[in-house]
């Protein structure tokens, strides 16, 4: 049962993204830190992914208790503005998604410090931290 209150959403954006290199933005290190940190800080227990590219997101979450939720771009978009905690990916769709969603101002979002590799991110929504 999705639980947009309890749970969090992860965002991964995946395909041509890892390809130019934005998986050295958003590393493996960085969402096993942001779980962490959900995991403590918040007591989240239940998350759930968004991504446009499973195979890579079951890569980088290896040991992680995860369910991939959404599938089609209306749906993401709409599900990571639902969600209270939120750890998204450096990518618009994301930032855009939490900006506008009802739960903007509440809850907690992680993003990566970076927006691109060696650029640093400077836009914070309200209750949203970078960690590397």
């Amino acid at each position: 049962n999705l639980s947009k209150q309890e749970g969090c959403v992860i965002h991964i954006r995946g395909g041509d993204y890892v390809e130019f290199g934005g998986g050295k933005v958003a590393s493996t290190t960085f969402y096993k830190n942001a779980i962490s940190k959900m995991q403590k800080n918040y007591g989240i227990k239940k998350f759930y992914v968004v991504t446009d590219d499973k195979e890579y997101s079951s890569s980088i979450l290896k040991g992680v208790d995860f369910s991939f939720v959404g599938g089609g771009m209306k749906e993401d978009f709409y599900l990571i503005g639902q969600f209270k905690f939120r750890i998204l990916s450096s990518s618009s769709f994301a930032s855009w998604a939490s900006a506008l969603g009802i739960n903007s101002k509440n809850g907690a979002g992680i993003i990566p410090k970076e927006w691109m590799p060696g650029i640093e991110r400077n836009l914070h929504l309200p209750n949203e931290i970078d960690i590397k």
